[in-house]
């Protein structure tokens, strides 16, 4: 490439690094072509983009940047997945497709302005959905008041009982004259 078509390739970098919200770096060796496009359409279902960069360009495109810390994992074949919105969803979504394949796997991330290394990113797609995280905090929450309601509503409902007791008897009675 002549020299200002790689500085334009540069600036483009520079502005998916930018907007990206988070960031996967993968190790592609060995990824055919048509295996490439099965994970494109995989993660179409998300927010993001998957680049195949050259090394020397991203290095550049890093170079003074907030994301300068990813440049240690710059080497070899690379992907990167911009990511904008949740990282956890997408993180699951390549590593589901990654089983079985030595060839494809994560270097590393960042998430906001936090470096994460290949083992952190791995985790981060261990964890469940924010569906389902918020589902469980929400059962956590309401189970106990739950409980509580059930207390509190207890006596309430004895009165209730006696009351009713009372307004049958007085029903049942005949009445005084």
């Amino acid at each position: 490439m002549p020299n200002q078509e790689k500085k334009e390739r540069v600036k483009q970098l520079k502005k998916w690094f930018e907007k990206a919200d988070s960031l996967l770096v993968l190790h592609y060796k060995g990824l055919t072509v048509s295996e490439a496009n099965e994970l494109r359409g995989i993660l179409k279902d998300y927010d993001v983009e998957l680049r195949v960069l050259k090394n020397t360009l991203t290095r550049i495109a890093l170079s003074g940047t907030s994301r300068e810390s990813l440049i240690p994992f710059v080497d070899g074949p690379l992907a990167v997945v911009f990511v904008r919105g949740e990282a956890a969803g997408v993180a699951r979504a390549v590593r589901e497709f990654s089983r079985g394949r030595s060839d494809l796997f994560f270097q590393g991330g960042m998430i906001g302005d936090m470096l994460l290394s290949a083992e952190q990113v791995s985790s981060i797609a261990s964890l469940p959905s924010k569906e389902i995280l918020v589902g469980q905090a929400v059962g956590q929450v309401a189970g106990p008041l739950s409980g509580f309601v059930g207390v509190c509503a207890g006596p309430v409902r004895k009165m209730l009982a006696v009351f009713t007791a009372v307004a049958e008897s007085k029903e049942r009675e005949p009445a005084a004259a």
